[in-house]
C-alpha cells in the first residue's frame, strides 16, 4: 500500500514537471525574420496577416491551438527601437501604432500575459501610464497647435489602451509586489 501511494505520487510529479516544460516558451521557434515579421504586420494594423502568422508558425489546425501558442510564446517578441518607439513588447508596439485590431486579438482572444517586467523593468501598464502622463505634461508646455493636436490625441489613444489592459488584468509593478490588485 505504502509503495503504491510513493509511486503514485512520483508519476504524479513527473506529469506535472512534463507539464510544466511543455508549457514553456519555445523561442528557438521565434527567429529575428519571423519577429520582425510579426511587428511590422502590427504597422498594418493587419490582425488576420498576424493570426495567419502564429497560424503557420504553431503548426496549429484549431483556433485554440493557434491561441495556446500564441499565449505562451507572447514573451519570445520584442519590437526594436524605431523613431518615437523605444522598442517592447508586442503589446507596446500596438499602442505606439494603435492597432486595436491587434490589441483586441492579444488580449481578448489570445489573452496573453499583461503583467511581465520588461527590459526596462515596467509592466505594460506602468510603461502606458508614464507614456501617457509626459504627453500630458507636453501638452501643456507646447505652444504649437500641430504638437497640442498631436499629444492630445497620444493622450487620448493611451487612455483608451489603458482601460482595455486594465480591465483585463494588467497590473502595475507595485501591486505585483504585493500580490493584490488596487480595486
Amino acid at each position: 500500500m505504502f509503495i503504491e501511494r510513493v509511486l503514485f505520487v512520483c508519476v504524479l510529479v513527473v506529469g506535472l514537471s512534463f507539464t510544466s516544460v511543455a508549457q514553456k516558451a519555445d523561442c528557438g521557434r521565434v527567429n529575428s525574420y519571423y519577429n520582425k515579421k510579426v511587428c511590422s504586420g502590427i504597422e498594418n494594423n493587419q490582425a488576420a496577416f498576424i493570426k495567419d502568422l502564429m497560424q503557420r508558425r504553431s503548426s496549429g489546425n484549431s483556433l485554440n491551438e493557434i491561441l495556446n501558442w500564441t499565449k505562451s510564446n507572447y514573451e519570445c517578441f520584442y519590437c526594436e527601437d524605431e523613431p518615437g518607439f523605444r522598442g517592447g513588447t508586442l503589446l507596446r508596439k500596438v499602442v505606439f501604432e494603435n492597432a486595436l485590431n491587434i490589441c483586441f486579438f492579444f488580449v481578448y482572444d489570445a489573452r496573453v500575459d499583461m503583467n511581465a517586467i520588461e527590459r526596462d523593468g515596467r509592466t505594460l501598464i506602468d510603461w502606458l501610464q508614464d507614456d501617457t502622463e509626459k504627453a500630458f505634461d507636453a501638452a501643456f508646455e507646447t505652444e504649437n497647435d500641430q504638437d497640442k493636436k498631436y499629444l492630445i490625441k497620444q493622450i487620448q489613444t493611451g487612455q483608451k489602451y489603458f482601460n482595455i489592459f486594465r480591465n483585463n488584468g494588467a497590473k502595475f509593478r507595485n501591486e505585483l509586489k504585493q500580490g493584490g490588485s488596487k480595486f
